[in-house]
Formats: structure tokens, C-alpha cells, sequence
């Protein structure tokens, strides 16, 4: 789960190193090296791109499945049965509503993410290298916002099994 994640922020992160000095540069601040870097580099940098975009999308696949599955097959059932015997369990319902709430969140950061990185294939970045570079800066923060809401969904899935947890020690 975490793999195509790490592996494509590293790929981001290396297609980046023409921006060390200037991390938030516009276009008028890129030096002529960083622009001859990404010049040169053009082919490969599409190449690694498209390769993540690839990686990404069967990652997004993969959680969208699991925060599904999740919440149809664990969440939900166990919220309805404790209902159901009148046990009192409010900090699992929250964490229930807390989680469609980050899946949500994680598929709306994904999809502003995905649109930004087509944006990015969209441009050529042989003729164009700042509009790539600065577009290339607004995926990578896209991308972190994806990364952010994917900890967050997992971070609350532990909770809930932490406090599910105490309740079958309570029990």
C-alpha cells in the first residue's frame, strides 16, 4: 500500500533536484541550467511521469478498495450490531463518520491531484521547461495533499481498531 506511494514521491522528488535552489521559483526565477536541465532530461522526465501516474492510479485503486471494504465490511457492520444491543459505543461511531469523512477527503485530493499531473504530461517541457517547472511544483503539492489524506484515513482506521480493541477488553 505505502510502496507505489513512496516510490512515486521519490520519482517527484528526483525529477525536482533542477528546482534545489529555487523551490517556489516562478517562472522568471528559474535559472538557464534549470531550464537546460529540464531540456535535456525532457524524455526521461515524461517517462518517470507517465510511469507514475500509472503507479498512482493502481495505488488509488488499491486504497479505494480497502477504505470500501473497510467501511462496508468492518465499520459499519460493527457500529450496526452494537446499536442493535444497545451498547453504547460513541467514540466508534465518530471514528466511523470520521473515516467517510477522510475517504472522501482522500478521493477529492486524488482527483485534484490526477488532474494536476495530466496538466503536467499535457505541457512540453522541451519547449516549455518554466511553465513545466511550475506546474510540476503544483502536483508535487497536490501529490503530498494525497499522501496527507491517505495517513489520515489509515491513522483513523488505527484508532478504531485501538478502541475496538478495548472494548473486547472490557467485555
Amino acid at each position: 500500500m505505502k510502496r507505489p506511494l513512496l516510490i512515486g514521491f521519490v520519482a517527484i522528488v528526483s525529477l525536482i533536484t533542477v528546482l534545489a535552489a529555487a523551490p517556489h521559483a516562478t517562472a522568471d526565477e528559474y535559472s538557464e541550467t534549470q531550464l537546460s536541465l529540464v531540456r535535456q532530461r525532457c524524455n526521461t522526465i515524461r517517462g518517470q511521469l507517465q510511469r507514475l501516474q500509472v503507479a498512482d492510479s493502481n495505488a488509488r485503486a488499491y486504497l479505494g478498495s480497502v477504505y470500501l471494504s473497510a467501511a462496508n465490511d468492518f465499520l459499519t457492520p460493527l457500529n450496526l450490531r452494537l446499536v442493535r444491543n444497545d451498547f453504547h459505543a460513541p467514540t466508534l461511531i465518530e471514528a466511523q463518520a470520521s473515516f467517510a469523512d477522510a475517504r472522501t477527503a482522500f478521493a477529492a485530493a486524488f482527483t485534484v491531484y490526477a488532474r494536476s499531473l495530466e496538466a503536467l504530461l499535457r505541457i512540453d517541457c522541451y519547449a516549455q521547461p518554466a511553465r513545466f517547472l511550475d506546474q510540476l511544483e503544483t502536483t508535487r503539492y497536490a501529490r503530498s495533499a494525497v499522501e496527507y489524506t491517505a495517513r489520515h484515513a489509515r491513522g483513523i482506521l488505527d484508532h478504531h481498531k485501538y478502541e475496538v480493541n478495548n472494548l473486547m477488553e472490557s467485555l
